[in-house]
């Protein structure tokens, strides 16, 4: 097909030229088709044409207008372009003024750093403590000289610093960290240094009870004890190579600064002596908690204040230093530390119980703020408890809320039957072999509340008043002391059947009108009985089973009271640690044991090296 030269000229308006010639092309190398035109008269031809060209100027004038969209859209996507340039030259000009503001910060926080140590200075000189040739000043004139090796001052902090950088409330401590340090009788710095600690002056170190020269009434509250080396246990042919004495501390209505004998002694067939301690009989639980200067009564103590009275550490640190003693905050924090490592081993068994198989647990989970690349983010920390075995377990597996934290704690354990509320990452329990996921019926019974007393619907009184008959009717088999059988009878009778009904038919009810006027509220219970209407009645299948999850949302109450308290968490690390402690807390509670009795005994055997088997004590009343 060959196109006249007025019509190339108006395909040539839209068309580019290559366009136009692949346009012919294609008309040439089309299929022959049928002639429509043969029969027809010239009138017919006439109207045909007259079609075929409105249809032409049609096409032509469609064809413009995509040309022009397209181009319009061209020109928009150029400015676009010119925009985001310009963003970006923007946003690189912003960034190098953060990154200024960054090194003015940073040059602002080491003078106050600065700052700071020259005011820590001056109070230490304005009340007693000598700073001046520490080296010359007699021992005799200090009361409270700490013979055991310390940090050099010329890392303040030490480790314990970096270390407290990534811990509990986020703050960097003031005074640095003493540990024990055995072997040779010389410590190294966390450069790798060595440095000879024997013999250095008390004003070296950062950890002993307070020069209270000056307050005489306090000094009663002050005393020293020492504890022996038994050299008659000594190995024959055993030879004494060096002596040293070491310091640790407890705590018990007082503060007690108490010292160890050791003795460097190298035993028969071995070629280097070694630091060693035997105590003497009655002096075997007089020694600090491993890797810290703490004895179990001073941890226990630690642990309760901070744990169950919910004491922050600022306040405990400031009641230590009131009594006497000279620390700082990250080494309660470490201390604290030291301390889980112990209970680990039994936050193992007692995971190991409450999952035991067909046991019937409960599951919850709260939010915390935790530190993260020097930004406080929201995590969470997770409850189990299993209410036959009294086993309460706090985890919280870097604060993520997703199912994985879950299944990863739960693994292949077979349990029975597990209570939520219906958290979507509880999920993956409706298709679990062989488990029960109850719904708790507490958490319809709020919505359904908030519909009534927020959204105002009048319709939710019905759902209020049929959940408290199933409550009352709960309250009945325990103010009656039913047995077991009656329970599971009574939850299969007419009367509960009947409550069940009518809840499923007025839920039916609900769904099926068409309501404009319904609230948010409303339609949030509406939602939620509907998408858990099974597991909300699931309980009526075993009597052990309970009707919502009130048991673990109580377990929750002491971890939310010390989130008001310690705000956030300096790291995962911090968050793990208040984890466990709060396990143990939470199981003796709930097994009717003192806390206290049992923290202490429990330090104490970690201290004599399972001596009295109290790693193994059963969680039960007496």
């Amino acid at each position: 097909m060959v196109f006249s030269e007025a019509e190339r000229r108006g395909m040539l308006a839209v068309l580019s030229q290559d366009e136009l010639l692949e346009f012919e092309r294609m008309l040439e190398t089309a299929p022959e088709v049928y002639d429509y035109c043969a029969n027809m008269t010239d009138e017919q031809l006439n109207h045909q044409i007259a079609f075929i060209s409105r249809n032409k100027e049609n096409m032509f004038l469609e064809l413009r207008h995509v040309k022009e969209d397209r181009d319009a859209k061209a020109r928009a996507l150029e400015e676009k372009d010119r925009i985001i340039a310009e963003q970006e030259t923007e946003l690189t000009r912003k960034d190098r003024v953060i990154r200024e503001k960054n090194k003015a910060l940073a040059k602002r926080d080491k003078k106050i750093s600065d700052l700071e140590e020259r005011l820590e200075e001056s109070r230490e000189d304005r009340y007693g403590r000598r700073r001046g040739n520490s080296k010359k000043a007699s021992a005799a004139e200090d009361e409270t000289k700490d013979d055991g090796p310390d940090q050099s001052n010329d890392n303040p902090g030490g480790a314990d610093r970096q270390q407290g950088e990534d811990e509990y409330d986020g703050r960097t401590p003031q005074d640095p960290v003493t540990e024990d340090n055995t072997g040779d009788g010389k410590g190294s710095s966390s450069r790798g240094r060595t440095f000879n600690l024997e013999n250095r002056p008390e004003e070296y170190s950062t950890m002993s009870l307070l020069n209270m020269s000056g307050f005489d009434e306090m000094k009663t509250l002050l005393r020293k004890t020492d504890h022996k080396f038994d050299r008659g246990c000594l190995p024959e042919g055993a030879v004494i190579k060096d002596r040293r004495i070491d310091t640790f501390y407890t705590m018990s209505t007082v503060l007690i600064k108490e010292t160890i004998e050791k003795l460097r002694v190298r035993l028969p067939g071995e070629k280097s002596a070694r630091w060693m301690y035997i105590p003497m009989p009655g002096d075997e639980s007089r020694r600090p908690v491993g890797g810290t200067k703490a004895s179990h009564e001073l941890l226990q103590a630690l642990s309760y204040e901070t744990y169950v009275k919910r004491v922050s550490l600022g306040n405990l640190l400031r009641q230590l230093q009131d009594i006497g003693m000279r620390i700082s905050k990250n080494t309660l924090r470490n201390w604290l530390k030291k301390g889980k490592r112990h209970l680990d081993r039994l936050i193992m068994d007692l995971k190991d119980k409450a999952l035991e198989k067909d046991s019937i647990v409960n599951c919850d989970e709260t939010w915390c703020k935790v530190r993260r690349f020097n930004k406080y983010m929201k995590k969470y920390m997770w409850v189990l408890v299993n209410k036959a075995e009294r086993i309460v377990i706090f985890f919280h597996d870097e604060g993520s809320r997703g199912r994985k934290v879950l299944t990863d704690f739960m693994g292949e354990a077979e349990v029975r039957a597990i209570m939520t509320d219906g958290y979507t990452a509880y999920n993956f329990l409706d298709g679990r072999l062989g488990v029960d996921h109850l719904i708790c019926m507490a958490h319809a019974h709020v919505k359904f509340k908030k519909a009534h007393s927020l959204g105002k619907d009048s319709s939710a009184i019905r759902f209020i008043e049929l959940i408290e008959r199933l409550y009352e009717l709960e309250r009945s088999y325990k103010a009656g002391g039913y047995t077991a059988r009656q329970i599971y009878e009574a939850r299969q009778s007419a009367e509960t059947s009947d409550v069940e009904r009518r809840l499923r038919a007025l839920l039916a009810e609900e769904l099926d009108k068409e309501n404009p006027k319904r609230s948010y509220y409303m339609e949030q219970a509406l939602s939620y009985f509907d998408h858990f209407k099974d597991g909300l009645f699931l309980y009526r299948r075993d009597r052990r089973y309970p009707i919502d999850n009130n048991l673990a949302e109580r377990q929750v109450r002491p971890f939310t009271a010390l989130r008001k308290v310690i705000q956030h968490y300096g790291s995962d690390e911090g968050a793990e640690t208040a984890s466990v402690y709060l396990s143990v807390v939470s199981t003796v509670k709930l097994a009717g044991v003192s806390v206290w009795r049992f923290l202490g005994d429990f330090f104490e055997d970690a201290v004599t090296g399972g001596r009295k088997r109290l790693g193994h004590l059963r969680l039960s009343p007496a």
